[in-house]
């Protein structure tokens, strides 16, 4: 079974969807990174307990979106 390669045209749209989900990676983890004062402010949290809500945060996150 031969399969030819992707066109120019499918690999710019691979390039394009790939540097999207970049993107919400990188803007969901500045969201949470702005929420994490008032978080610490509400709830008392030390700066060691905001590590951990940010990292659990993350792979939680991560987790769910991996396809599988």
């Amino acid at each position: 079974m031969s399969s030819s390669p992707p066109t120019s045209n499918a690999r710019w749209w691979g390039l394009f969807l790939i540097a999207l989900a970049q993107f919400m990676v990188i803007m969901d983890a500045s969201i949470i990174g702005v929420a994490l004062p008032r978080m610490q402010e509400d709830l008392g949290f030390t700066p060691h307990d905001l590590s951990w809500v940010f990292n659990a945060y993350v792979i939680v996150t991560r987790l769910v979106e991996v396809p599988q």
